[in-house]
């Protein structure tokens, strides 16, 4: 009772929105999406998705289908490409999906080559990944980190695949979200040939490196600079208990040729 009698003294004191005085009052913080729609990924990925016209969402390591998920739900209605290729993952990326008749699925990997691979498979499928996990991935996520099985499966390059995907829209305009767990350098190295059809692009990157043989974030980040994509946002996704940021979403945009 005594909360709620603050609470109404903090109302009558001040005239600002009472939702972000309750909000407040409960540790929480209330955010205009519309009015600041770049304090969060989602919100600024929905802005991004909008001023690029965007109309073909290819989603490389959907797992079960969160992201596409979220997608629809922030308003996009054109296509989604989703590609995941762990057995059991995909399965349920199917369940996600369904329904859905421009979410397209496809049970394998991109990557820089055409052919088969082994992907390790871990506890936590979030983690799988076609690299092996290095000592602070295995520190840092313990249990969820060990590898409980490996499948060998198909790997293809975007530019291999991409006259299929785009061959009922006229002029395709291309997001690219790549969350391979380590492997983001190669889907994106596997779509040199289809660079002029993608506008946008996000890549989960790590501080400090989680599996063997990744490239560097620094050296990511450079990657997609030198084929003329700018940075509009960065978000933690997870962080060290020590605050250090593990892993984070960039977003990026091609660069306007008007600014060249």
């Amino acid at each position: 009772m005594r909360k709620i009698n603050v609470l109404k003294k903090l109302m009558r004191l001040h005239r600002e929105n009472p939702f972000r005085i309750i909000a407040g009052f409960f540790d929480y913080a209330l955010i205009n999406k519309k009015s600041k729609p770049h304090f969060e990924a989602m919100p600024h990925l929905s802005t991004l998705i909008d001023s690029l016209k965007i109309n073909c969402f290819i989603d490389a390591g959907a797992n079960i289908g969160n992201f596409g998920c979220d997608v629809r739900k922030m308003g996009y209605k054109g296509k989604i490409v989703s590609f995941e290729p762990v057995n059991n993952t995909y399965e349920e990326l199917i369940i996600a999906s369904e329904g859905d008749p421009l979410w397209h699925t496809y049970k394998l990997a991109l990557g820089n080559i055409n052919g088969n691979m082994n992907i390790n498979v871990t506890k936590n499928s979030d983690l799988c990944s076609l690299l092996k996990p290095n000592h602070y991935l295995k520190k840092i996520f313990q249990e969820k980190s060990s590898i409980v099985s490996v499948e060998t499966i198909e790997i293809r390059t975007l530019d291999s695949m991409i006259n299929e995907l785009v061959k009922d829209i006229a002029e395709p305009r291309i997001f690219l979200k790549m969350d391979t767990q380590g492997y983001d350098g190669e889907v994106f190295k596997g779509a040199a040939g289809c660079m002029d059809k993608i506008f946008g692009l996000s890549s989960e990157l790590s501080a400090s490196p989680l599996y063997q043989e990744m490239l560097s974030y620094v050296d990511s980040m450079k990657l997609y600079k030198d084929n003329d994509f700018l940075m509009t946002g960065m978000y933690p996704v997870s962080r060290d208990n020590d605050l250090t940021i593990i892993e984070f979403d960039c977003f990026m945009k091609k660069r306007d040729k008007i600014l060249l």
